[in-house]
Formats: structure tokens, C-alpha cells, sequence
């Protein structure tokens, strides 16, 4: 993404790296409708 390296190139961090998981989540359905639930909001770990 040039667009973005472009822009964020002279930017400070706000902070430290953080980040948290897997965090293991069920749902019972992934479909309703026309709605799909894909990647982290159909439950996989790693989507």
C-alpha cells in the first residue's frame, strides 16, 4: 500500500505493540439471510 507508506512514513508511534489471542469464539450460526460472517467474526482462531 504505497498510498499509506506515503502517509504514515514521518508518523511516531503511539506505542508499544500489543496485541492479544487466539481468542476462541462460538456462534451458532454464520449465516442469517444475506449476511455472512467471514474471518474473525465466524469464530476461527486464525481467519
Amino acid at each position: 500500500m504505497p498510498d499509506l507508506a506515503a502517509l504514515l512514513r514521518d508518523a511516531e508511534a503511539a506505542g508499544g505493540v500489543r496485541g492479544a489471542g487466539p481468542l476462541r469464539q462460538g456462534s451458532r450460526r454464520r449465516v442469517a439471510g444475506r449476511v455472512l460472517l467471514v474471518g474473525d467474526a465466524a469464530g476461527y482462531v486464525d481467519a
